[in-house]
């Protein structure tokens, strides 16, 4: 009879390794903010403001880092549990320098639902999120959320008031911050 406490108390070491390995080796997790996609399989890191909305909080399964060593460039895999649609993110080191594409894998990825994620966010915050969109007076935490995290090669520190995000390979536009870190209109940007 001393077997069955045993055997319950392995059954649960397994399934606890199990889960973490899931955790870090493709398992299922929810997107950390909004991703744009013309074609599923070739999205960037740069995140493009262009085509169809992936929304921030989307469920997601099957995540892999992909290092192939005879391209630029290394790749994120994940497939949306929904329909089971496959997405590719490729990153492109010189735009993002000093990540690597498992720090940029753990900024993409949570086990936080939306509603978690957005939990201090004010209502007008969640709204401008939900339709991928930016509007005065958000935070730089609902900004990443709504838009993803800039390019590090022109947003170098995410402490400074001036964040640079592209709508296409030739245009970009500024993202600026207050002191107290709430978006403003930018004095060269009238897109907020």
């Amino acid at each position: 009879m001393q077997r069955a406490p045993l055997l319950l108390s392995v059954l649960i070491l397994c399934i606890t390794l199990a889960t973490a390995s899931l955790a870090t080796a493709g398992g299922s997790a929810y997107t950390t903010y909004n991703m744009w996609y013309e074609v599923p399989t070739q999205m960037w890191a740069i995140n493009y403001k262009r085509g169809t909305l992936l929304p921030a909080g989307t469920l997601v399964k099957n995540i892999t880092i992909n290092k192939e060593k005879i391209h630029l460039f290394q790749s994120i895999s994940f497939k949306r549990v929904s329909d089971n649609k496959h997405f590719r993110v490729h990153l492109r080191r010189k735009f993002h320098p000093g990540k690597t594409i498992e720090n940029y894998r753990q900024s993409m990825f949570t086990r936080q639902r939306l509603k978690e994620q957005t939990a201090d966010m004010t209502e007008r915050e969640i709204n401008a999120i939900l339709r991928g969109v930016l509007v005065t007076g958000m935070s730089k935490k609902a900004v990443k959320v709504a838009y993803g995290i800039p390019p590090q090669h022109k947003t170098p520190n995410l402490q400074g008031n001036i964040w640079r995000y592209w709508t296409s390979r030739l245009v970009s536009k500024n993202i600026c911050f207050d002191k107290n870190g709430r978006t403003v209109r930018c004095v060269t940007n009238e897109t907020l």
